[in-house]
């Protein structure tokens, strides 16, 4: 049953750490047991001052009144080794739920990588998994703790009259079925008002970050955006104040409910005792109790119910990414030692690939051979499926028709780790790490020395820059820390490039590296790369739609809806006056009229 995913918390939490979970919820039950013994000990307490008081002696009043303290002392105690307990079980939770996090993550299946829905689930669960556990066990621990102190009065009761014990129980059902209601309607609106609060957040960032500044400034929208802000601040604001006044008015009204159900409560308990079945001071203190009780079920359990429900959610959302499927052992380290077998070829045998959940085919028979030490550029229009051939190549999808021959050897029986070091990617959307230099070019390379680092800066043109550093390679690039250092577009450009290469891989892939570059920058980069790849003897794939740098490449291979058209060096395509060719002069024309515009 749905309802009962919840005890999911009890088995997480179990599993991270036995000890202090079982601690925990043998404390929480005791705390649950205390007050009905507090209930006793004040109807024993009761019961004995008139003797004592006619007798003039105590002595009969000690027993229950060193119950009552101790009962007192045993919960304050209970609450500190309590709230002690949880802050470890706590850090228990971090060191296993994080990282297990992180490992999911990192084995997905790359279709659910390029799923957006993928994206939101992770967001959903992922942004404090700790806190969201831990938050759903004491919600459990919570209703049981009430649910034990209900049951601990009804017992009371139950000594003096089963029948009265059972009425009460049963007045007691319509509080718990009011309650729930409040918390499921508490839900909705929560859930009315979420989408406001997130955009109100996002809002908030724009005209605070410091990545927003730049544009924020130059641009001057920072009135415009804060003018949103308010907007959905305002729409927010309504609709906490109509569901915190409907929760308000249903609580008030409950809690006139539940005082006339306790009214009803009490002349019955009156009833047993006129027939001597219950002493006063037991129904005193069952008064007190139940009136306490009451209160806290009127105020507080609607918002726990509201609470479990939220809890279900997010159960139900990683019991989803759970499920996600996974690729085994992709998270292997490189296995550097596939470095030492040298490029001999690389051969797509009749590849015919189809996206999940799609039926077009993005590659259809698709066959090529590539040899050691060439310059290969992918180029066609956008969906052609050039940026597919690398993601099988890499590994990111196995579930294609054909071969992809690696050395004469099919590439899916070598490992993800093996993949990882023979093959070196820079995409287009390259990472921006906030990290010094040092530990920027040690990503995936931890064995490269501080000499090597150097060089490889130096290929990339950018040693100037590093001298002029005030920590050298210990500089922290970014904007995350008050002293970095940020880099320009085209500079993290070639910090990326000394990334890769700094893998010492036979195989380097470019997929659109210079997209986000001007035509000047670009040029830059391909004869970087080129220089680089002349004194390395290395093998290259340029995947690009901008048909200037192709001219670099050895050979081109022009596709056209996941086939090859045309292959063969610049020259040798614009010859033949086709599709390469009215490509590369209507990009040409673009080029011109563009530097016309320009002042």
């Amino acid at each position: 049953m749905n309802v009962l995913k919840n005890f999911r918390y009890i088995k997480i939490t179990s599993n991270c750490s036995p000890f202090l979970s079982a601690v925990t919820m043998l404390l929480r039950v005791t705390a649950a047991v205390l007050p009905s013994f507090q209930t006793l000990a004040i109807a024993g307490l009761l019961d004995a001052l008139p003797g004592a008081l006619s007798s003039k002696s105590m002595m009969g009043t000690l027993g229950p009144l060193s119950v009552l303290f101790a009962v007192l002392l045993s919960n304050y105690f209970i609450q500190a080794l309590n709230h002690f307990l949880m802050l470890k079980l706590n850090m228990h939770l971090e060191d296993r739920l994080k990282p297990a996090l992180v490992m999911k993550i990192n084995n997905l299946s790359y279709e659910h990588i390029e799923n957006n829905e993928t994206y939101d689930l992770i967001e959903r669960v992922g942004e404090d998994i700790p806190a969201a556990v831990q938050s759903g066990f004491t919600n459990l621990l919570d209703l049981a703790e009430i649910i034990i102190n209900i049951l601990g009065l009804i017992v009371i009761i139950g000594r003096s009259s089963l029948l009265a014990a059972f009425f009460c129980l049963l007045l007691i059902v319509p509080v718990v079925i009011i309650a729930r209601k409040s918390g499921n309607e508490a839900y909705q609106a929560n859930a009315q008002i979420a989408p406001h609060a997130r955009r109100a957040k996002y809002l908030k960032s724009l005209i605070s970050s410091r990545e927003s500044s730049s544009e924020r400034t130059l641009f001057g929208f920072g009135e415009k955006i804060n003018t949103y802000w308010n907007r959905e601040m305002d729409r927010k604001i309504d609709l906490d104040y109509k569901t915190d006044k409907k929760i308000f008015v249903r609580s008030k009204s409950i809690s006139i409910v539940f005082t006339l159900l306790l009214f009803v409560m009490a002349l019955l308990l009156l009833w047993v005792v006129s027939q001597k079945k219950m002493t006063a001071g037991t129904y005193i203190s069952l008064i007190i109790s139940l009136s306490t009780l009451i209160h806290t079920l009127s105020w507080q359990l609607s918002e726990m119910l509201k609470e479990y429900t939220n809890k279900r959610l997010y159960i139900e959302d990683l019991e989803r990414l759970n499920r996600l499927s996974e690729v085994s052992r992709s998270d292997l380290a490189p296995e550097k030692g596939i470095q030492e077998m040298p490029f001999e070829s690389l051969v797509f045998d009749h590849v015919s690939f189809t996206y999940p959940q799609s039926e077009r085919e993005v590659l259809h028979d698709f066959s090529l051979e590539l040899y050691p030490g060439k310059r290969y550029a992918f180029v066609g229009r956008n969906g052609c499926g050039k940026s597919t051939v690398i993601k099988l190549l890499t590994g990111l999808y196995a579930d294609y028709h054909g071969r992809i021959l690696l050395n004469n050897r099919d590439i899916n029986s070598f490992s993800a780790g093996e993949r990882k070091a023979y093959c070196a990617v820079v995409y287009q959307d390259y990472a921006k790490y906030q990290l010094t230099l040092r530990e920027q070019l040690k990503l995936g390379n931890p064995d490269l020395s501080d000499r090597e680092i150097e060089a490889l800066l130096e290929q990339m043109g950018l040693e100037h820059k590093i001298q002029s550093l005030p920590k050298g390679l210990d500089t922290s690039l970014g904007k995350l820390e008050a002293d970095s250092f940020d880099f320009s577009e085209g500079q993290w450009q070639r910090l990326a490039l000394a990334r890769s290469f700094g893998r010492k891989a036979k195989l380097f892939i470019f997929d659109e590296p210079a997209a986000s570059l001007d035509v000047l920058a670009e040029n830059q980069l391909y004869e970087t790369i080129r220089s680089f790849g002349t004194t390395r003897q290395m093998t290259t794939l340029y995947i690009t739609h901008r048909l200037a740098a192709a001219r670099l490449a050895d050979e081109i291979i022009v596709m056209d809806e996941g086939r090859i058209v045309e292959q063969g060096t610049h020259a040798a395509l614009l010859a033949k006056k086709a599709y390469y060719a009215e490509m590369f002069t209507t990009q040409r024309k673009w080029y011109q009229e563009k530097q016309v515009m320009e002042p």
